[in-house]
């Protein structure tokens, strides 16, 4: 009786071991609530090096940026744990991506938006919550047959940091293929080093046509564009269902 409880331990503990190492930032993720952060509010930690006096400005500033979601989309499903980072060797601890302001990991086993001490403002946190969000609205497969460009282009809704970039349409430079965008390396370049005016122009094509496509979609062909993702049918047959002159972008 006890072989069979042993070889369960032992193969418990194998997996765990294995997640560990191979997913060293899922790991680290599931296991915040013991890495001495400060559980500010359910699933929200914070960093010990976030004094407490600012938790009040942060979770404000994050119910602003879910109330951004809510609108964007007609509701909110997506529940992520949100990790707000202060220093830069703890934020490559739960990112994969050591760079930028803020990642969004969406896996079978979990949910978590990490945010670097320069990302702790509510756009950031809008623009890593609506990658959650769709991630939430999708399964498992039909998450990768979203292209890279129209996830970015979507949390560039919500993310007021990048507006400029959205609104000038025919600039030189940007570039004329969405499906050029449709990879992460084709989005940020190979291995994240895209130079950044190529990534700004990246950054800008997508939010111009995802915005334009919204315009005319709204909330509800959001939904329905996920709903249909979900059901197997192509993002492009999806996409250009609810808005036909899309075809000439894609």
């Amino acid at each position: 009786m006890l072989r069979p409880v042993l070889n369960l331990l032992l193969l418990t503990g194998f997996l765990v071991a294995a997640a560990a190492w191979w997913f060293p930032q899922v790991w680290a993720c599931s296991t915040v609530r013991f890495r001495g952060f400060n559980e500010a509010a359910p699933a929200v930690f914070m960093s010990l090096n976030i004094p407490e006096r600012h938790h009040p400005l942060l979770l404000k500033r994050l119910r602003l940026a879910s109330g951004r979601v809510r609108q964007l989309w007609g509701g909110q499903q997506g529940r992520p744990v949100v990790i707000c980072c202060g220093s830069q060797a703890e934020y490559e601890r739960f990112c994969p991506l050591h760079e930028g302001a803020g990642c969004s990991l969406s896996t079978p086993v979990g949910a978590w938006v990490v945010l670097h001490p320069a990302g702790l403002g509510a756009d950031v946190m809008a623009h890593e919550l609506a990658h959650a969000e769709l991630a939430a609205r999708l399964s498992w497969r039909a998450a990768g047959r979203v292209p890279q460009w129209f996830d970015e282009g979507l949390a560039l809704q919500l993310d007021e940091r990048f507006g400029p970039y959205a609104a000038t349409a025919g600039a030189s430079g940007f570039p004329a293929k969405l499906n050029d965008l449709s990879t992460l390396e084709g989005f940020f370049g190979k291995e994240g080093r895209k130079p950044p005016g190529a990534l700004a122009a990246a950054y800008g094509r997508s939010g111009r046509e995802v915005a334009r496509w919204y315009a005319v979609a709204g909330p509800g062909g959001l939904r329905a564009l996920a709903e249909q993702l979900r059901q197997g049918r192509a993002f492009a047959e999806a996409y250009t269902a609810v808005f036909p002159s899309a075809k000439k972008s894609l």
